[in-house]
């Protein structure tokens, strides 16, 4: 688990270049030899993995120093610093200097375009610095430096889904790696990744031709001579090659998974490996995704989960790799009859606003409801079990496969004029109260601004496809439910209370909207390290102000209790017995935050809201950092 993925985390010659041999040929402002055991410093303190303290060293070295060949290998050795502490705009800005000082650099070139790539640049802006690359290393006659210039421009167009414009350039670097003087590491990285371009395309027999001949190479990289045995021994078959590659993609995202939090950058790595073996793994689109946002770049974000929300609509629901997202047009008779009943109010409420699809729409579900209606009631009356099947003339009356459980009502909300935390709270104050109580809430979080951008996104555009048996949707980030100002409060949240979310990433974030006929979310866990909820419906939809919250147990669960085990709801009778009623239950307020350790256990109260479709209770969860890694303080028995 600990060895790197053999196309992207293994390049030759990663590391600083030494500068030890230049004192007699450069020209000094200050004393040479001074200067000299300051860059053996900073190559001293990479070596002891002192980053902070290398690059100290390294600026040292530069502002006495004027040779550019010189200048050029230290912002080098520093990008590589920023690298390791998981400051990718650092090292590229390094780069980038070294590029502007050395335009002759290859290596520098190289590294920005391959930086860039990883960072999630545009796919011009990667373009660039490798195509320089490319061109100096062929003026030099550099064999081994054009190889790694169009593998990673290669890698850049898979990274980007784009495998037909990967081939070209793989084509040449395994050109230049069929050469004697080049290992078999070389050919056969090159030779995995043509493979997996044709996998990518299920264009399966080619693809094992490559696997084959890349085996034959001998590489010595003990993971890339893994993963190619694993290939080799699947059958000839679609569905076996398929079966291997889901495993080895699998294998890369739970490796990427746990370094999300330590090693984001290492962990970006694993997570664009695990979608090159296997693209319909949904679970590291979702992670990508997130990755992406820790970076800032929300639109790359986007881009990543509507592709995934593509693919689970391309490929049947059992061949898509994950556990978290289930979405399908097959649904039992409760679900589907809450979620047509959900589209329909839906469909009339956008029609009450003059939206022309939604009138469009409005009678072909009004009649698949009142048919489903029919279909079901004879079945329900006699408690049979029962499946009403959404067949081809169904879908006709519901828009098609292009409405029903897609994203066709998207809505223009302009930027927020100002940050969408209310940066007026006692942010110190609060971080004391979480730090001891481990619970805590806070009215109006959010600017109005911000909450009614919020209410406008759920209840007009159309992203709740997660149907639930206790009369509830949700709406996921894989589902489409990432528009700009939902991950701006993400990102401004760990900003405005820093001490409570730490280093924690954000992990999740989802909406639910409630039925007002039917019962919350029952007594659960969630898979992270802080939890936080804010309603999101008007507080004039409530009819009973001292309810309709969330019930947070202030008991955690044994540490033997395992996650899986126990956060189901067929154990709830055990949990309830375990927990008791030690519990602090905050009433549902708009804009209300409620914030707390993902380890304690909690509930939807109890909520009673008008009727109505703009009245449904609409919560927004956002989960940030890992399950474990979090404090777990003894909590004070609840006097409340």
């Amino acid at each position: 688990a600990d060895t790197c993925p053999p196309t992207d985390t293994c390049p030759p010659d990663v590391g600083i270049r030494s500068l030890g041999g230049l004192g007699a040929c450069c020209a000094w402002e200050m004393d040479a030899g001074d200067v000299m055991r300051e860059i053996r410093r900073g190559e001293d303190f990479m070596g002891l993995h002192m980053y902070e303290d290398a690059i100290n060293s390294f600026g040292l070295a530069m502002h006495t120093h004027r040779d550019s060949h010189v200048m050029s290998d230290l912002w080098y050795n520093t990008a590589q610093a920023y690298l390791m502490l998981n400051d990718e705009k650092g090292s590229i800005e390094a780069l980038t200097r070294a590029t502007h000082i050395l335009p002759s650099d290859a290596k520098a070139h190289l590294e920005l375009g391959s930086h860039l790539r990883l960072y999630g640049a545009e796919i011009e802006t990667v373009l660039e610095p490798l195509k320089t690359a490319e061109a100096l290393y062929a003026a030099s006659g550099d064999v081994k430096g054009q190889l790694e210039a169009h593998r990673e421009v290669g890698l850049m167009w898979l990274d980007n889904f784009l495998p037909e414009k990967a081939r070209p350039p793989l084509l040449k670097a395994l050109d230049f790696a069929d050469r004697k003087e080049l290992s078999g590491d070389d050919r056969a990285s090159i030779r995995l990744l043509l493979g997996l371009s044709y996998c990518s395309s299920n264009r399966f027999r080619k693809a094992k031709r490559y696997f084959r001949r890349a085996l034959k190479d001998r590489p010595k990289n003990p993971t890339i001579k893994s993963v190619l045995k694993s290939l080799k021994s699947s059958s000839s078959s679609s569905e076996s090659m398929i079966h291997t590659l889901k495993q080895l993609s699998h294998s890369f995202f739970s490796d990427g998974e746990r370094r999300m939090e330590s090693a984001p950058v290492a962990a970006k790595r694993l997570l664009l490996e695990a979608l090159r073996f296997y693209q319909g793994h949904l679970d590291a689109y979702h992670r990508l995704g997130l990755a992406y946002v820790s970076s800032g770049l929300m639109d790359k974000a986007a881009q990543i989960w509507n592709r995934s929300f593509e693919m689970s609509h391309m490929m049947d629901h059992k061949e898509c790799t994950s556990y978290r997202y289930e979405r399908g047009s097959c649904l039992r008779e409760g679900l589907l009859r809450h979620k047509l009943l959900h589209d329909l109010e839906h469909i009339k409420y956008l029609a009450k606003k003059q939206d022309p699809k939604a009138s469009l729409l409005l009678p072909g579900y009004k009649t698949a409801y009142t048919l489903l209606d029919k279909a079901l009631a004879p079945v329900e009356s006699d408690g049979q079990a029962y499946e009403y099947v959404v067949n081809g003339k169904f879908m006709d009356l519901l828009g098609g496969g292009e409405v029903f459980k897609r994203n066709w009502h998207a809505i223009d909300i302009p930027p927020l004029s100002a940050p969408p935390i209310n940066y007026l709270i006692d942010s110190k104050g609060l971080q004391r109260w979480y730090d001891e109580e481990q619970i805590i809430y806070v009215d109006d979080i959010l600017s109005p601004e911000a909450v009614d951008a919020v209410y406008r996104i759920c209840t007009e555009r159309n992203d709740f496809h997660n149907v639930k048996p206790w009369g509830y949707l949700g709406a996921y980030l894989n589902d489409g439910f990432h528009h700009p100002v939902l991950l701006k409060i993400a990102f401004e949240l760990r900003k405005a209370l820093p001490k409570i979310f730490g280093g924690h990433e954000l992990m999740q974030l989802w909406a639910y909207k409630y039925s007002q006929t039917m019962e919350g979310i029952k007594m659960h866990g969630d898979d992270a390290a802080v939890n936080v909820n804010i309603w999101i419906t008007p507080n004039r939809a409530n009819k009973d102000p001292n309810s309709g919250g969330l019930k947070v147990y202030r008991r955690f669960p044994p540490d033997d209790w395992g996650y899986k085990t126990f956060n189901h709801y067929s154990n709830e009778e055990k949990l309830e017995k375990y927990f008791k009623d030690d519990a602090v239950t905050i009433p549902y307020r708009q804009n209300r935050a409620v914030i707390f350790n993902s380890y304690l256990w909690h509930k939807t109260d109890k909520f009673s809201f008008k009727k109505g479709y703009p009245n449904r209770r609409i919560n927004l969860t956002l989960l940030f950092g890992l399950r474990g890694k979090q404090k777990r303080r003894r909590l004070k028995s609840n006097s409340k």
